[in-house]
């Protein structure tokens, strides 16, 4: 449901970024400041519907003056959980920030290489992203359903799925890594600081 709603606000954002970018009939032409209201408008009415079908539709929350009613064994499992995962999404962020401040010393060309190796690397990353999502939601529901075991398996199985793409697209970018990076430029210097970036 929830992949249902994102699918509704990225359709909706489609149709909105040309007409507010360039302008439109009553619409004015927004340029880049249009991107940005595209984005929120179709994220409000991605959110609408969602909280329609949670509260309406579904009926799986009621709206009654006891939800709001602080719960404070949920609220402790919340920050147990969420704090150390904030905590490591920010470090990840800081070092990040770190490294781009370091490439940046080299020059054009190696910050170039970096960019275009850093964007295949992000690509190479998604499918075990995309799998620690699912994780956590079968995870949660096999908890939630008392099944331990179960947790065990899709602990164990998403290793090694991630792991074996993981290693399939090291391989590939480690062979022929201006295969990738061709895709971004053709400067041969930049090919090389990029190609680097992959091998190591």
């Amino acid at each position: 449901t929830p992949l249902k709603f994102l699918a509704i606000a990225s359709v909706i954002n489609i149709i909105l970024d040309p007409l507010f970018i360039f302008g439109f009939g009553p619409i004015p032409r927004l340029e880049v400041a249009g991107v940005a209201w595209a984005t929120v408008i179709s994220q409000v009415i991605s959110a609408v519907i969602s909280l329609h079908y949670l509260f309406v539709t579904s009926r799986l929350v009621r709206w009654t003056p006891t939800i709001w009613k602080p719960d404070r064994q949920v609220i402790g499992k919340l920050l147990r959980i969420g704090v150390p995962a904030g905590t490591q999404q920010t470090l990840v962020s800081l070092s990040s920030l770190a490294v781009n401040s370091i490439v940046n010393r080299f020059g054009p060309t190696v910050v170039a290489g970096f960019g275009a190796a850093m964007r295949i690397d992000q690509f190479a990353f998604m499918p075990a992203m995309s799998v620690s999502l699912a994780v956590s939601s079968l995870v949660g529901q096999n908890i939630g359903a008392r099944k331990k075991d179960r947790v065990h398996d899709v602990v164990r199985w998403s290793i090694a799925l991630s792991g074996a793409i993981a290693l399939s697209v090291s391989v590939l970018c480690y062979v022929i890594p201006d295969v990738f990076l061709r895709a971004f430029t053709s400067e041969s210097g930049v090919l090389v600081e990029g190609s680097r970036y992959l091998k190591t």
